[in-house]
């Protein structure tokens, strides 16, 4: 079935990327000249995570809608090849389970268990392709959907609708307190949050009081019901991104100053995150200051996994130059109970990151690199101590004819990087050249790949 694509063309660019980071589907972008960039670790050897040994694979059997999926064999400590040749839509981690949403083609692992094909997860929930996209977020099996229009104009509103997924059939719920497209839409206290803001994305942020609360939220419980809670965050912040394990939440915005629609409409200039649980507190961070904060600050995206939040950097290199971010757009922030600490993951301002996650060894990122390479992306691991490469497996065909992982053939490189549960590391990739060859590698879990 096929699954929405991501937002319309007459979003800024800045905003554009921004919302298809959080989009359940979305369209990937062609493969671009070859390039690279100096990483922190440059004069490392590459960490090279192979999945070429030959190792009994775990079987990839059908899966029967809501049925778990056995446990596979014990990890390896290898990036694995599990599925290849299936056009990904999104690959993200819904709990306990990880889904590959490609096109028609499904897949799904539950904890530890292989990946296997499945059924359309979103079979019955009413939306049209090309017209409209769907995100998904939840506890497997208890999930909440919103879906969005797509837009012409700022005018028109993207009808957002949420759904809630009850004895195996989407069921739609009350309206929301605004059918906006929504600045934020994760997991938390039971159900899903709805965040909503006084953030325009193109525009720069300007808190207004008569526009009263600058954050506002809908909660869709997972049974259904809505309801819009006070979380007792300062009025005057403003959100454009949160995250959340599904208890603990982390809002990343700016803080407000308090003016009259007659003031002039000076941008904030400050980067802060509101953490924490239902009930409180929730502790106001303020991450860093002297930002231009607009447009490509509000790119930056933010990653929370109950033992820490992780402030991402914009998509872009320009941020450090417009007064977007600081020090530069290759740095992040780690936010915990302590004072922000940043954490660089490469040198230069040629590097990009178009993807980041957090497992229990370190922080994991996908860089988008601009020069001349064999690479364009490529994917490293950042701790206290230093920031690595790490090398993805190559695909080589066996005798018939089928893709496995190597150590020398079809050159892969990285998309995008999912953690599931701190330890379940997941890797999207396309490999080779016209055409270039879909493919998703998992840490540690031999089987056979899910192929079209």
């Amino acid at each position: 079935m096929p699954k929405a694509r991501s937002i319309a063309s007459v979003l800024t660019r800045v905003a554009s990327l921004f919302v298809a980071a959080i989009l359940v589907t979305g369209c990937r972008k062609p493969p671009a000249p070859k390039a690279t960039a100096e990483t922190d670790a440059s004069a490392s050897p590459v960490v090279l995570l192979d999945g070429g040994a030959a190792r009994a694979p775990a079987a990839a059997t059908a899966l029967e809608a809501g049925e778990p999926v056995a446990r596979g064999p014990v990890a390896t400590g290898a990036l694995e090849l599990v599925a290849v040749g299936v056009p990904v839509l999104s690959l993200k981690a819904i709990g306990s389970r990880v889904w590959l949403s490609g096109k028609n083609v499904d897949a799904y692992a539950d904890e530890d268990g292989p990946l296997v094909k499945g059924p359309d997860l979103l079979k019955g929930l009413p939306y049209q392709w090309g017209k409209q996209r769907v995100t998904v977020v939840g506890e497997w099996p208890k999930l909440v959907a919103l879906r969005t229009t797509d837009t012409e104009t700022r005018a028109d509103s993207p009808e957002a609708t949420a759904f809630v997924y009850v004895d195996g059939a989407w069921k739609p719920v009350k309206p929301l307190s605004t059918p906006a497209f929504p600045h934020g839409f994760v997991p938390w206290n039971g159900g899903a949050l709805v965040v909503h803001s006084q953030i325009s994305w193109n525009a720069q942020a300007t808190y207004f009081a008569s526009g009263g609360d600058g954050t506002t939220f809908d909660h869709v419980a997972y049974d259904g019901a809505v309801t819009r809670p006070k979380l007792g965050i300062p009025r005057t912040f403003m959100a454009w991104d949160a995250a959340s394990d599904g208890t603990t939440l982390t809002l990343l915005g700016t803080k407000g100053s308090t003016r009259t629609d007659t003031d002039p409409a000076t941008a904030e200039d400050n980067l802060t995150t509101v953490r924490g649980k239902a009930g409180g507190p929730f502790v106001v961070t303020t991450v860093t200051t002297g930002l231009t904060v607009g447009m490509e600050t509000f790119a930056s995206r933010v990653l929370e996994d109950g033992h820490g939040a992780v402030v991402v950097p914009p998509r872009s290199t320009t941020a450090e130059v417009t007064g977007a971010w600081k020090p530069d757009a290759n740095t992040f922030w780690l936010v915990g109970d302590g004072k922000p600490t940043p954490r660089r993951v490469a040198r230069g301002d040629s590097c990009m990151v178009s993807s980041a996650a957090r497992s229990a060894e370190g922080l994991f990122a996908v860089l988008d690199c601009a020069g001349e390479s064999p690479s364009r992306t490529r994917l490293v691991k950042s701790t206290v101590a230093k920031t690595e490469p790490v090398g993805l497996p190559a695909l080589a065909k066996d005798p018939e004819g089928r893709f496995r992982a190597a150590k020398a053939g079809l050159g892969c490189e990285p998309v995008s990087v999912v953690v599931r549960g701190g330890t379940d590391l997941w890797v999207e990739a396309t490999c080779g050249e016209d055409p270039r060859v879909p493919a998703v590698f998992r840490l540690g879990h031999p089987q056979a790949p899910v192929v079209p």
